[in-house]
């Protein structure tokens, strides 16, 4: 069964509570939630507030759990009648302490590390995730956020591949009057909860580092596991960006749950763009927490929660980024299909249904990003949607589009032989050898229709002296997955039209007065002549994309070029300058005088072999 199923929730229960500590009566944050013998739950949100849904038919056992607390186990009919959850602290004697000098904390943190791929899932998962992200004003009020139901593939934890997501239902809400103060515009990333998974990455400060220290601060329970508490910071005079704590199951050294706060370091450098896009935005703290739960022994991915304080014109913001896991499937999982894969580029913001006209009863996991009373849900529901700015439909048109650039070679002939070329007062006189290739400088873009269709356009120039060479086809690309989980590789086959001038170096020539040449204005006191082709015709192509970060690819193609008009042709520009004046002629025009070995003639010698081959690098959004 596919875990899109999961989504449509017959007849089901909606419980909405908070937890607190019961001795505090504090709230307790991102305390897991689950129906007992299942991975289908929520989270606590940061304020302790939870939500969760029950299918009817059965009593189901709830679970609360949490570090450093007492488990606590419900029946849904008790629940029903009290949902506010009292976890009591566990408590830690003192003969349990322990001290543990810094070779022996090492040598842990060594192992918790080398287990990683025994403690958790060793083949693909796949979840059911709600993702909220936004802008919250000082008060913590959303001035606007994004909702996003996905479904995520998430590979073995044998290795770094990054996963795959599915956005299934998506809505947002905008708070006019104040977001418009607050100039940066939140988009949020739906891919998140492959970023967020620290451990599947396994991010530098997990594996004992030599520039961190690292301190056991404490120990505490989860569901009767004792658990470590390691602190780790950069050492003195290592400009590294994160400071946190990690909690470890001590059993089976499994990591429960990561917290990162911010160094110096990052906040010297956050919003520090060299554009200077956020040059009024500063970043001033942030909060990150990472939870997984076991099941079967196994740990996976559960929430992660993600809070930073902004300043914007002496104003405080905050922004959000929070993901919980709904539910998960561990057996028989299928990949995403290629076609139902959402791109990195997605915009929530862009994309999404407006606040008003979504309804999620159904689906729903965590508390109201928002109340709506009855006068402000007519206001909403009275308000015409609001057509996209400038910039959301600027964002839109470039999320769609691929950019390029590389070096391209390009095979031609030319036999060696003496030219002569003479035109009005100038002469050129070259002693050729035999010449057979062309480096270009190129850069592409293709504009996605879809997954796999889009629409391409490329130029090249020449990169040296010895030959004159432009070009540009405008083609139909179609793009097929090869690998898409991990370093993704893609092929892709092109077909469309194409038009080339190039042409072999004559020389230079001084010019002691300005003269016209293929109807333009030459003042340059020095030109330079080619002989060469110019062409039009169809190219086809076949690229290979491997993936080297998360948007740049490693593009190898090759081409081929079937020529439909061509017209030998001498070229003629100037030799200096920033703009530089050129223009081309066919060679059969009587004022123009052209020899190959001492013989007039109204051919080049130069030769198109019509196959290229290219090596470069795409940004892919």
């Amino acid at each position: 069964m596919e875990l899109i199923s999961s989504l449509i929730i017959v007849s089901a229960q909606t419980f909405e509570g908070k937890i607190t500590d019961a001795q505090s009566h504090k709230s307790i944050p991102f305390v897991n939630i689950s129906l007992k013998g299942t991975y289908n739950g929520t989270v606590s949100d940061a304020n302790g507030n939870y939500k969760l849904k029950i299918p009817q038919g059965k009593d189901y056992t709830i679970c609360f759990s949490y570090i450093g607390y007492q488990s606590k186990e419900i029946k849904q009919s008790l629940l029903k009648n009290n949902p506010n959850v009292a976890l009591q602290p566990s408590l830690i004697p003192i003969s349990e302490v322990v001290v543990m000098p810094d070779s022996t904390l090492r040598s842990f943190l060594r192992k918790a590390y080398d287990l990683i791929p025994k403690n958790y899932p060793d083949l693909p998962t796949s979840y059911q995730v709600f993702c909220r992200g936004g802008i919250q004003n000082g008060n913590e009020e959303y001035i606007r956020f994004n909702e996003v139901l996905l479904r995520a593939y998430k590979p073995s934890y044998h290795n770094k591949s990054d996963g795959t997501v599915e956005v299934l239902k998506t809505r947002k809400y905008r708070e006019s009057e104040q977001s418009d103060d607050f100039r940066y515009f939140y988009y949020g990333g739906v891919h998140s909860i492959h970023n967020d998974d620290i451990i599947k990455n396994r991010s530098i400060f997990l594996e004992p580092h030599k520039d961190y220290n690292y301190k056991l601060v404490g120990q505490e329970h989860y569901n009767d596991r004792k658990v470590y508490v390691i602190a780790f910071k950069p050492k003195q005079g290592k400009k590294l960006r994160y400071k946190g704590k990690f909690y470890i199951d001590v059993k089976s050294l499994g990591y429960l749950k990561v917290e990162l706060k911010p160094t110096d370091k990052w906040i010297e450098e956050r919003y520090n763009d060299i554009l200077g896009l956020h040059r009024d935005i500063k970043g001033k703290d942030f909060d990150f927490v990472v939870n997984y739960n076991i099941l079967d022994s196994i740990f996976y991915y559960q929430s992660s929660y993600y809070k930073e304080k902004l300043v914007h014109k002496d104003s405080i913001y905050y922004l959000i980024d929070e993901n919980v896991v709904t539910s998960m499937q561990k057996d028989s999982v299928q990949k995403i299909p290629f076609e139902q894969q959402t791109p990195i580029s997605y915009v929530p913001t862009l994309e999404a249904t407006e606040y008003a006209q979504s309804n999620w009863k159904d689906y729903a996991t965590m508390p109201n990003a928002i109340e709506i009373d009855t006068i402000m849900a007519k206001e909403l529901f009275n308000k015409p949607t609001p057509k996209p700015s400038k910039k959301e439909i600027l964002i839109k048109i470039l999320s769609r589009l691929d950019g390029a650039f590389g070096v391209t070679y390009f095979d031609y002939s030319m036999p060696a032989s003496q030219i002569n070329l003479s035109y009005k007062h100038h002469n050129f006189n070259k002693q050729l050898d035999v010449s057979s290739t062309v480096l270009n400088f190129e850069t592409w873009m293709i504009y996605k229709l879809s997954p796999y269709h889009g629409i391409g356009y490329k130029t090249n120039a020449s990169l040296s002296k010895s030959y004159h060479s432009k070009a540009g086809a405008l083609y139909y690309n179609l793009r097929l997955p090869i690998k898409t989980v991990g370093k993704n590789v893609y092929g892709n086959i092109s077909l469309g039209y194409s038009w080339r001038n190039f042409g072999q170096s004559l020389g230079t020539s001084n010019s002691d007065a300005e003269f016209k040449f293929g109807g333009k204005k030459f003042t340059a006191d020095k030109v330079r002549a080619f002989t060469g082709l110019k062409q039009h015709g169809y190219e086809t192509g076949f690229n290979l994309m491997v993936q080297l970060r998360t948007m740049l690819y490693l593009n190898v193609g090759a081409n081929y070029f079937w020529a439909n008009k061509t017209q030998e042709t001498i070229y003629i520009k100037e030799a200096k300058g920033i703009f530089r004046t050129e223009a081309n002629e066919a060679l059969n025009q009587s004022d123009i005088n052209y020899q190959i070995d001492g013989v007039d003639s109204t051919i080049s010698g130069v030769i198109n072999n019509n196959w290229g081959l290219s090596l470069g690098i795409s940004i892919c959004f």
